[in-house]
């Protein structure tokens, strides 16, 4: 019996040995793996653009004012060339814009024969320009707008026939305005391609003197077919 309890007590003994040698000996440890945080590409625009534009122009002339009658009136067809630079915020851009017209001429014939006016014209036209666009369609957006600035308006090589007197070039400054509409095409993520149609409204200019008669070419304005380029400034 005594054997039995000794035989025991050993085996007790032995198994807590091993238990407490086996808690002694350090547990391997797992530290936690760092895992850096992955890089993503930040695409940055500032909004901001330049333009250039080129286009054709059907000038209008309302009338003219003359000292004799002016029965009848041309006015040539031009171009137009320009830039500017503005700003976009989603579907909403204003910009500013200088747009010269070519030197056409313009004319007025009377009901006296012989009897005419003829001069030139070329225009400058700084605008405040802006537009909303109407969404994006498989990359075509849109557009319409609006626009208000100076216009200086240059009439030279006056002559009243028969005088055929020749008078100094005369410039007039008008407060012009300017409806718009048109599409524009993404060609790149920095580059659009421009189509419109601008109606642009010069009001009047004067040409001649109290001598050679002083006319008023009245109610200027212009159809424009416009195309051009946009570049976002990144």
């Amino acid at each position: 019996m005594r054997r039995l309890h000794a035989f025991v007590i050993a085996g007790i003994g032995a198994v807590a040995f091993t238990a407490a040698a086996h808690a002694a000996d350090p547990r391997e440890m797992v530290m936690p793996r760092y895992e850096p945080p992955a890089l993503s590409a930040v695409e940055f625009a500032s909004g901001w653009y330049i333009r250039g534009d080129a286009g054709y122009r059907v000038n209008r002339l309302q009338g003219i004012d003359s000292p004799v009658p002016v029965t009848s009136t041309f006015y040539d067809k031009t171009y137009t060339f320009g830039g500017g630079f503005g700003h976009k915020w989603n579907w909403f851009r204003a910009d500013l814009t200088l747009d010269y017209a070519v030197r056409r001429p313009i004319e007025g014939a009377t009901a006296l024969a012989g009897t005419s006016y003829t001069a030139s014209i070329d225009t400058l036209t700084t605008l405040a320009n802006v537009y909303l666009d109407l969404g994006n369609w498989g990359g075509f957006s849109p557009y319409v707008g609006a626009g208000v600035g100076p216009s200086r308006l240059n009439i030279s090589n006056f002559r009243n026939s028969p005088a055929a007197t020749m008078v100094t070039p005369s410039e007039t400054w008008r407060i012009s305005w300017a409806l718009t509409a048109g599409v524009s095409y993404q060609i790149t993520p920095s580059i659009a391609l421009d189509v419109g149609y601008r109606h642009l409204n010069l009001g009047d200019a004067f040409s001649g003197n109290d001598t050679t008669g002083r006319v008023t070419y009245k109610g200027l304005s212009a159809n424009e077919i416009r195309i051009g380029f946009r570049l976002l400034i990144d």
